[in-house]
């Protein structure tokens, strides 16, 4: 029968299936209220599996979570290092080099490019500066510091 070609206009009015023929499974006929019971009853264990499943994995999460409790209390918090106070080599101040007072500029500039660090930002990178010109006296690139 084609689904969508109706052959028996009668089908439209019976609302009750027709009985099995084969006599050998002959099964009480059921009615919508047992089914939708059936349904319940099945509907109600697969919760009770569901909250039974949610009940042990929460215990495992909660013991793993007391695991890793357990074992940062035992790890030693990280100690404190102290910073190296900086250096300079001719003044033995608080500052690098290329940073100090008692150096001349011209000095500065062949202590940062034998250093490979760019004159505009101190850095070490390849190519073009993308910051802009630094000094503060001719605005050009390169720092204050290194200004003749």
């Amino acid at each position: 029968m084609n689904p969508f070609i109706l052959e028996d206009e009668s089908m439209l009015l019976d609302e009750t299936p027709a009985p099995a023929e084969n006599p050998e499974k002959h099964e009480p006929e059921k009615t919508p209220s047992t089914d939708i019971h059936q349904q319940l009853l099945v509907l109600e264990q697969g919760i009770r599996v569901l909250q039974t499943g949610q009940t042990a994995l929460k215990k495992q999460l909660d013991s793993i979570l007391r695991q890793g409790a357990e074992k940062r209390k035992n790890v030693e918090p990280p100690t404190a290092s102290k910073k190296q106070k900086l250096s300079c080599p001719r003044c033995q101040g608080d500052h690098i080099d290329l940073h100090c007072r008692s150096i001349p500029p011209s000095e500065k500039i062949a202590l940062a490019v034998s250093k490979g660090l760019c004159l505009n930002c101190n850095g070490s990178h390849q190519g073009h500066c993308r910051k802009p010109p630094a000094c503060k006296k001719c605005q050009k690139a390169h720092m204050t510091s290194y200004h003749c």
